[in-house]
């Protein structure tokens, strides 16, 4: 028996009367649902609810911290999960990762639920930081985060459901190019728009289409893209009709599939191929996918080709790839002329570029993947190289406001000292 602790909120609503939500919570967390009714509930719980303080006294710790292995063991005690990359003057460099981790059964990462009245599954405390994912002076010389699953760092592996690597590739590869890196190099590659995910799909798509197509013109601007999502781009507006008319047709358009409907919303309203888009890629581009039995990849991707409208051979990447920044507050409530909600902005890069320029829309609301700030810095002067996308203030009467926009969008950086 899994007793509940019974917690009542009154929201208070602007021209609407106040409404009592009341919740239920145990050591499971808070149940999704009335306990007093009989049924099946989801009960969720974040294993950082409960803490805080660990993560200021670390916080506060860093401020003292001089070498690398000691940022590490510091950084590690931060309750919420990040990846930390840290240098030193003496050319040391490390990675950790933090957060609370539940020790939990054998064999049962979290991520789909179990049967809460089993004691089996409780909590047994969280891992220690330690074997968490951690790396102190790689041979390679460098450390790459994008997001990408980095559970072999460690002695367990907290990662579940990680993005894409093709990111964290494509860095990795420029870095191993250059024999030199400095400031303007580093730069160069937080810019960088090349999609190795592209390049893949292409390396399927275009022997298919080069017999029967060579003369369309879809088929030259694929054949002649650059697989870089840059503003002027057209071969990015192909790419990407032909990837969600492909990835629509084998997930939502078969026998056995969502279905039409639902994957219409799964791509149109959440973020779950927008999130978990290489997962959906192992399977596009594994020919042997159950996912290809009523048809074969082959047939997959022609046809999918064969659904791309021409019409976007009229557009650019930087027409298609824009929204508004609007207030964090007040959103786009007030009209544009006061300044607190931007013009259309265009947005380079793709989901799979090291300057990510990813647009969808969750919960009724646009929403982006982009770098809010960039930042290089060099370990033989003390001085920051930052581009922020926005301004240092959050008053749109300010003119701080939108400052660094426009050099953000140009990708200039500037000197901090």
């Amino acid at each position: 028996r899994c007793d509940f602790d019974v917690r009542k909120e009154v929201i208070k609503r602007k021209k609407s009367p106040d409404r009592m939500v009341t919740y239920f919570d145990n050591h499971h967390g808070v149940l999704n649902g009335d306990p007093t009714i009989d049924g099946l509930y989801l009960c969720t719980k974040w294993s950082g609810a409960s803490g805080g303080a660990a993560s200021l006294t670390a916080a506060i710790d860093m401020f003292t911290v001089t070498d690398t292995k000691t940022a590490l063991t510091v950084l590690g005690q931060v309750e919420s999960a990040w990846n930390w990359v840290v240098c030193d003057s003496e050319d040391n460099i490390g990675y950790q990762m933090s957060g609370l981790m539940p020790t939990r059964l054998a064999g049962w990462n979290g991520f789909v639920p179990q049967l809460g009245w089993q004691s089996t599954y409780d909590w047994q405390g969280f891992v220690d930081a330690a074997d968490l994912p951690r790396a102190y002076n790689l041979k390679s010389g460098y450390i790459v985060t994008a997001n990408q699953d980095l559970n072999h760092f460690g002695n367990h592996s907290p990662i579940n459901m990680p993005m894409g690597n093709y990111r964290a590739k494509r860095i990795s590869q420029l870095i191993e190019e250059g024999e030199v890196h400095n400031i303007t190099s580093c730069q160069e590659i937080q810019l960088d728009v090349y999609s190795k995910q592209a390049h893949q799909f292409l390396r399927i798509l275009l022997p298919l289409l080069k017999d029967k197509n060579e003369e369309s013109a879809l088929y030259k601007v694929l054949d002649n893209w650059d697989c870089r999502y840059d503003l002027k781009s057209k071969g990015a507006v192909v790419f990407e009709a032909f990837y969600s008319a492909l990835r629509h047709l084998v997930f939502a358009n078969q026998n056995n599939s969502f279905g039409d409907k639902v994957g219409r919303y799964l791509t149109c309203e959440t973020g779950i191929f927008i999130d978990f888009y290489q997962q959906f890629d192992d399977i596009l581009l594994n020919q042997h996918s159950a996912w290809y039995e009523e048809y074969t990849q082959s047939v997959c991707f022609m046809n999918a080709f064969s659904a791309i409208d021409e019409s976007c051979l009229n557009t650019d990447w930087g027409k298609e790839n824009q929204l508004r920044f609007v207030n964090i507050l007040l959103g786009d409530k007030l009209p544009q002329w006061l300044g607190s909600t931007t013009p259309p902005i265009s947005l380079q890069g793709g989901r799979a570029t090291p300057s990510q320029g990813q647009i969808y829309t969750s919960a009724n609301r646009q929403t982006s993947f982009a770098p809010t700030i960039r930042v290089v810095t060099d370990m033989n002067e003390p001085v920051l190289f930052t581009s922020m996308a926005g301004g240092p203030s959050d008053n749109f009467l300010s003119p701080w406001y939108l400052s660094e926009l426009n050099a953000w969008q140009q990708g200039q950086y500037k000197k901090l000292t």
